[in-house]
């Protein structure tokens, strides 16, 4: 599981440490700026991956962890067009 960083009383997004699954940086960068919560993040981290297409996708497993630990239901965003193009799962 990822290790992230979020403000207690807003559950704004500030950091992740995320070793072994290669990431967009500039989508974390977008998401550190707007302040996006961990909830917008998790529920859109899927955009944010970018293993080759034969790699086993983590995503899934990650955010039920995280609603277990959070006792939430974030739901993974669909994925949009150029997603579908890139990996399937």
């Amino acid at each position: 599981m990822p290790a992230y960083r979020l403000e207690k009383d807003t559950s704004e997004f500030t950091g992740i440490n995320v070793f072994g699954i290669r990431m967009r940086h500039e989508l974390f960068d977008q998401w550190l700026r707007n302040k996006a919560t961990v909830q917008e993040v998790m529920a859109n981290l899927a955009a944010a991956n970018f293993d080759p297409e034969f790699y086993a996708s983590h995503e899934l497993e990650i955010i039920s962890m995280f609603n277990s630990q959070k006792g939430l239901n974030v739901v993974p965003a669909k994925k949009v067009w150029w997603q579908k193009l890139i990996k399937s799962s």
